[in-house]
């Protein structure tokens, strides 16, 4: 697919050149799952093929000494990409944005009009470091990104900048993502009908004879019909 993008953009205009590859890469994945092709292999390659088309895009609009970098994060910065899923991006600057955003905004409006459905940040190191402290989310964020184009340096100095040397010391991460797992849970479980008295954290006294399999029934319960209706609404 990116083979033959290349070869277009080479003789023709950009814009029908990158939507015919992702039309083409999107019948191509929905046959191969058709086929039984194994899911892993498939979100994996769907990541790659978007790195590539990303990377592409970048090219046009960004010169290669930019004081930018674009980054992937979240799922996608782990390498995987399911259907319908955002495509979690960071485009990071060396000096306030504005300074680029007669060139971003032109790149973010040419993704979205090629039919890639991107949720995008545009920051700067310190804005990064700010909301990672406030935000554990975030610095999750950040710890699953990974570099696609541009500026190299950049993006190693917002590694080093938001490890867990400078933010968010081991210990305290482990803390705060086992908080906001139970508490995802406790949401996970309500909205799936689970009585708010059955919801308990694990430091509330329990009745003797009703301690954790209970909940743990209630939980696989809630985790199997979530995992139906995820399969009923994605094609693969």
């Amino acid at each position: 697919v990116l083979m033959d993008l290349d070869r277009s953009l080479s003789s023709g205009e950009a814009l029908p050149a990158f939507k015919q590859a992702l039309r083409t890469a999107d019948a191509s994945f929905a046959q191969r799952f058709e086929d039984g092709v194994d899911v892993r292999l498939l979100v994996r390659s769907k990541a790659t093929l978007t790195d590539g088309i990303l990377t592409r895009a970048w090219r046009r609009f960004m010169s290669d000494n930019a004081d930018a970098c674009l980054v992937a994060v979240g799922g996608y910065g782990r390498g995987e990409l399911h259907p319908a899923s955002d495509i979690d991006l960071l485009i990071l600057t060396a000096n306030s944005p504005e300074s680029l955003a007669h060139k971003l905004e032109p790149l973010v409006m040419f993704l979205w009009d090629i039919g890639l459905e991107v949720g995008h940040s545009v920051r700067t190191i310190e804005q990064c470091v700010d909301e990672a402290k406030a935000d554990i989310s975030v610095v999750t964020n950040l710890v699953e990104s990974r570099l696609l184009a541009g500026n190299k340096d950049l993006f190693n100095h917002l590694n080093d900048a938001t490890g867990p040397d400078h933010i968010w010391p081991s210990r305290e991460f482990f803390s705060a993502k086992l908080n906001e797992q139970r508490e995802r849970h406790a949401r996970d479980l309500l909205s799936f009908g689970v009585g708010e008295q059955e919801v308990r954290s694990p430091t509330d006294s329990r009745p003797p004879g009703q301690p954790l399999r209970f909940q743990a029934n209630s939980d696989a319960s809630a985790g199997a019909r979530l995992r139906r209706q995820r399969r009923a609404s994605v094609p693969y």
